[in-house]
């Protein structure tokens, strides 16, 4: 069995692949794409377990990781805990993922909640809407602050948020 760390960023990961001794087997850093990362795990040619630190993106990279065969075990590792247990003082990419890919085989990765994808996908449509939500807030508040710095007179309703300026179109 190997072992292998991710370090999931916006245009590529950073990839190490350990052996059962800890023998450094493969690294690489991948264009973030699917078949890319498919090609990588199945030219190693031996079953993998491989972790993923949860960052804000990890949705995308697990679901490439669980669709390949030979990897036997995606795990998400919590990153808070994880930088707890393998805090360096000499921090890169490399170097971190090869501490994580020893984490992953001494079995002492920390492991965070992975949701399903119809729960992650739920999730996000609520992120999206409170995130809307609050810039609407914010563009309100703009416009009351304007108002008011520049001195013109407010609009017949007492405030721009309430539902009956909504209703008469006048909010």
């Amino acid at each position: 069995m190997l072992y292998a760390r991710i370090d999931y960023h916006k245009r590529y990961s950073q990839v190490h692949v350990i052996d059962q001794s800890g023998r450094t087997r493969a690294t690489a850093r991948l264009a973030n794409d699917g078949l890319t990362v498919e090609k990588f795990f199945k030219s190693l040619g031996e079953p993998c377990a491989a972790v993923l630190e949860a960052g804000w993106n990890w949705g995308v990279m697990y679901d490439w990781l669980a669709a390949i065969d030979n990897l036997e075990q995606v795990e998400l590792a919590h990153p808070f805990w994880v930088r707890a247990i393998a805090a360096a003082q000499v921090k890169t990419d490399a170097i971190d993922a090869h501490t994580r890919a020893q984490l992953l085989r001494s079995d002492l990765i920390p492991r965070a909640y992975i949701p399903g994808v119809e729960t992650r996908r739920l999730h996000e449509i609520v992120r999206q809407r409170v995130f809307l939500v609050r810039v609407r807030t914010m563009v309100k508040n703009r416009i009351h602050a304007l108002l008011d710095r520049y001195h013109v007179p407010p609009p017949a309703v007492s405030h721009l948020r309430q539902t009956r300026a909504r209703l008469s179109g006048q909010g």
